[in-house]
């Protein structure tokens, strides 16, 4: 029996090693992304942050490079209501569709990224609008890693 795992060891080990993996994000850096240029589109103030945020050098001169499209598309809804059917808790939830197209116009990337988080609601619209603002923002936050991936990616396969 020891003997049969030795040679089941000896035979995968091999296999397994030689897969030829290789992180295709090892030697990129997202502070050298450029594209001709990102184009966003959905809420006004989303946008501004998207934008504010996101890492990527435009440059309009460079018609080699790529187009990023974004759409963004938030959405609240209600989680959970008290007795009364008093709505208690809302699960806000972001949408970045992301679309990246080459100079010749043809798509090279098409796909959406979403997170949803539950904020609870109280008696007090402004600071439950406030909360929820701060809510998008971090959800952004943690979706704009995936658009660098995507273009990361992307670059990496001219």
């Amino acid at each position: 029996m020891k003997s049969l795992k030795l040679t089941l060891l000896l035979i995968i080990l091999p296999i397994v090693s030689s897969c030829s993996f290789k992180p295709i994000l090892k030697n990129s850096d997202s502070n050298k992304l450029i594209v001709r240029s990102i184009e966003i589109k959905g809420n006004p103030k989303l946008q501004y942050f998207l934008k504010s945020n996101i890492n990527i050098e435009e440059n309009k001169n460079l018609i080699d490079k790529n187009i990023v499209q974004i759409k963004i598309n938030d959405s609240a809804n209600s989680k959970t209501r008290d007795s009364a059917g008093i709505t208690t808790e809302e699960e806000i939830t972001i949408n970045l569709n992301v679309i990246i197209i080459n100079a010749k116009k043809e798509i090279l990337f098409n796909d959406s990224f979403d997170d949803t988080k539950t904020v609870a609601v109280t008696n007090n619209p402004s600071s439950d609008e406030e909360v929820k603002m701060i809510e998008k923002e971090a959800i952004i936050l943690s979706l704009i890693p995936k658009i660098y991936f995507a273009l990361q990616a992307e670059a990496m396969q001219k």
